[in-house]
């Protein structure tokens, strides 16, 4: 087993079920006894779909492929696109996305050639692809009964995320768009070939491909996506849709049946996007007898578990934000096309779609990227733009259109062909109607999601800075009270990623462990214990956030009880960062409760080739790339022992990604202490000519109880070549106070309040 836990193996287990329901442990028990006794091989048979059976569910309606084939060209079933209105397609691609074509053909050019870049994987295919590759290295998963694979072992032989990810067909979508430019029947022959080998490789039941739901939902959007590209084409056939539907059938048979691990087990994206699948099937594919009851079973999946899988505030409960994404588009396109169809879905729906954007959009970063706080797999429901998997803007477009809203225009900055796609020429109409302008608030709280968001001005040179303190639950990582901050538009600190989820164990749990983030560790281990793949032990209790601005300061707070595994039943991190003028940041931790003395460290890590300097006192210096300098200054505690790292591998620190399974060094500065709690720390982040000034320094630092005693204030007094501050914070039982002041004395007389 897997674990940071040290413990026995069956304590493990029992701490292991007690983060799940009761109702999830006994079927994932029988789950698994059903997958070791061989009785999914019963319940999920190998056996391929026959002319007979594929005509009776069809509902005796057509008497063989060319009849079915004919139907589909006559029929009229809304979706996001009409394909009769190609050439309408391609005038506006080629005006208005002009500038996008080349890239296009080239995408689709390389997916022509059978060469693929994902998820840090790039690999070829001189002939035929191989369905059942793993990416990472020169080896294919077996061919046999889905059930008999183990994906998730120690001894498993790679990573199963880069095979599902080549078998989620979203590069289809590149030779739709490249067909829609240009007309050229190169891209649906091309589609053809692979579609046919793909069945061929992988009949009903066997092999990976058939192992995981969610992958059957996301094979069949893209499947419907790519039929109503390439409907018109000489390369569909009547044989290939006859083949297509036979497979069809299996996938949703398989879906339906299978869908109870997740309403069980797996309640989040899994048993969303499951749903999903069910809803495109019904709507698309409306030939088959089922496909109505597996369309309405699957609405009421996805409307019903709404308000349990994304809050009032539009956070998701995955706790990490390319799984909001996915969940949002989950949403959204359920929303778009039963709406096409004559539906009216739950208010609710498009009310929490919309705070979800609000929620994007305040944690965009000015120059475009996002934070890849929790688990971060790339993931996208679908793939109908240029823009790479972090690139979250056309996200922003699609929501300017959909809900009329000028900020979103303002952060997203252009049309994104994904508005022509999912709302049709409508969506651009819509989009051009709207007059951009900037969002009101530049102090954006999600408490809900543990999610608070600062910036200086909403343009590409500003100042921003993410204080991320979620529930532990879904897609989380250890990260209670991690930063991002970017600095005139350019980020500095960042949130490392996430390598892989089923390969190596040591990087597995290092880029989703406390030191890997900008924040606080003890004794060099993290905020829960990791076990297994996706799960913690010993969750954190999260006790709240809180913000709150008075002219010239602002300021964030978090707060949690971690480390719950140690003596004393965990110890209490506070974590307070004020932003002074929108000049410099000053970050203060306080930890408290635990027992014996602890080695404390507060982590910082850079963006990759960042220049680190450490002098006298522990003062560092960063440099970017772009030229941005930043000093790191720690305050409020003597005898600091620093440390930096970049690209270790013993022990494992200083690393950071660009995407799923990616790695690549990244410098981090690491201030340690030892002490009893209760402890202070404090960091001043001041950027080159902001602040007090280039020699910042504690100059006087101090704490004093009030006179009732449930009040502790520890007084700043920040000098520097231009000046000085004069910042108290002050700590108590029941919330935190925070004051500003410019006098030369501590008497909290002087002082301008900020309460929390």
């Amino acid at each position: 087993m897997l674990t940071e836990y040290a413990g026995h193996r069956l304590l493990a287990l029992w701490h292991e079920m007690r983060t799940l329901s009761l109702r999830a442990n006994l079927y994932r028990t029988w789950y698994e006894l059903a997958r070791r006794t061989g009785l999914h091989k019963h319940r999920y048979r190998a056996e391929p779909v026959t002319d007979d059976a594929l005509r009776q569910a069809l509902g005796g309606r057509f008497v063989g492929p060319e009849d079915l084939l004919a139907h589909l060209r006559s029929r009229h079933v809304p979706f996001y696109v009409d394909w009769r209105d190609r050439e309408g397609y391609a005038a506006i691609l080629n005006d208005r996305f002009a500038a996008d074509r080349d890239e296009c053909l080239r995408l689709a050019g390389e997916v022509c050639a059978h060469r693929f870049e994902m998820m840090g994987c790039r690999v070829a295919f001189p002939g035929e692809i191989d369905w059942h590759r793993m990416l990472e290295k020169a080896a294919s998963w077996p061919r046999r009964h889905w059930s008999t694979i183990n994906i998730r072992c120690p001894d498993a032989p790679g990573e199963i995320k880069t095979t599902w990810e080549l078998n989620r067909h979203q590069f289809w979508l590149h030779l739709g768009r490249a067909y829609w430019y240009t007309g050229d029947e190169k891209y649906p022959a091309e589609w053809a070939r692979q579609l046919r080998s793909w069945i061929q490789q992988n009949p009903p039941e066997i092999g990976v491909n058939w192992l995981s739901n969610l992958e059957h939902a996301m094979r069949v959007i893209s499947w419907a996506w790519a039929l109503h590209f390439f409907l018109d084409s000489p390369a569909v056939t009547p044989d290939l849709v006859w083949e297509m539907y036979r497979v069809l059938l299996a996938k949703g048979r398989h879906i339906r049946t299978d869908i109870a691990y997740s309403r069980n087990v797996i309640r989040n994206n899994h048993l969303l996007g499951d749903a999903l699948g069910l809803v495109v099937f019904g709507f698309v594919f409306p030939e088959f007898q089922e496909s109505r009851p597996w369309r309405e079973y699957g609405l009421d999946l996805l409307y019903g578990w709404l308000p349990g899988q994304v809050r009032p505030d539009g956070t998701s409960i995955e706790s990490a934000l390319s799984y909001h994404r996915f969940v949002l588009y989950f949403y959204l396109l359920a929303d778009l096309l039963h709406r096409a169809n004559g539906g009216t879905p739950p208010p609710m729906v498009r009310e929490r779609t919309e705070r979800m954007v609000e929620v994007l959009q305040a944690v965009t970063k000015p120059d475009g990227s996002v934070s890849l706080y929790g688990d971060n797999d790339d993931a996208r429901t679908f793939v109908l733009t240029n823009e790479g998997p972090l690139d979250y803007r056309p996200t922003l477009a699609t929501g300017a259109a959909v809900f009329g809203r000028a900020d979103f225009k303002h952060t997203a900055g252009r049309p994104s062909q994904e508005v022509l796609w999912l709302l049709g020429p409508d969506g651009l109409d819509a989009w051009d109607r709207l007059h951009a302008a900037p969002p009101a608030r530049t102090l954006c709280a999600f408490p809900r999601g543990g999610l608070y968001a600062w910036r200086s001005a909403w343009d590409d040179r500003a100042d921003y800075l993410l204080l991320k303190d979620g529930p532990f639950t879904g897609h989380t990582e250890a990260d209670l009270g991690h930063v991002d901050l970017s600095v005139g538009g350019e980020p500095l600190l960042v949130d490392p990623g996430t390598f892989t989820y089923n390969g190596d164990w040591a990087w597995r749990t290092f880029f989703r462990s406390t030191p890997a983030h900008n924040t606080v560790s003890v004794d060099g281990r993290g905020q829960a214990l990791a076990h297994r793949s996706f799960r913690f032990l010993f969750h954190p209790d999260r006790t709240g956030g809180e913000t709150a601005e008075a002219d010239s300061l602002r300021m964030l707070k978090v707060r949690h009880r971690s480390f719950r595994y140690l003596k004393g039943g965990g110890i209490c991190h506070v974590r307070v960062v004020l932003i002074v003028r929108g000049e410099y940041w000053l970050v203060v931790d306080r930890l408290t409760g635990g027992r014996d003395e602890h080695a404390f460290a507060q982590h910082w890590h850079f963006v990759p080739s960042t220049a680190l300097e450490v002098g006298p006192g522990g003062r560092a210096t960063a440099r970017t790339e772009g030229g941005v300098e930043v000093a790191l200054v720690p305050l409020g505690v003597p005898g600091l022992d620093v440390q930096t790292a970049e690209g270790q591998t013993d022990p494992i620190q200083g690393w950071t990604t660009r995407g799923f399974g990616t790695k690549m060094p990244a410098p981090c500065l690491t201030f340690v202490w030892q002490s009893r709690t209760p402890t202070l720390m404090a960091t001043a982040i001041v950027p080159q000519g902001r602040g007090p000034g280039r020699d910042l320094r504690l100059e006087a630092s101090g704490s004093e109880a009030s006179a009732d005693g449930g009040l502790e204030k520890v007084c700043f007094r920040l000098a520097g070549d231009r000046g000085m501050d004069h910042l108290v914070v002050a700590f108590s039982a029941a919330g935190t106070s925070f004051a500003e002041r410019r006098p030369s004395s501590c008497e909290e007389g002087d002082m301008r309040r900020l309460d929390g």
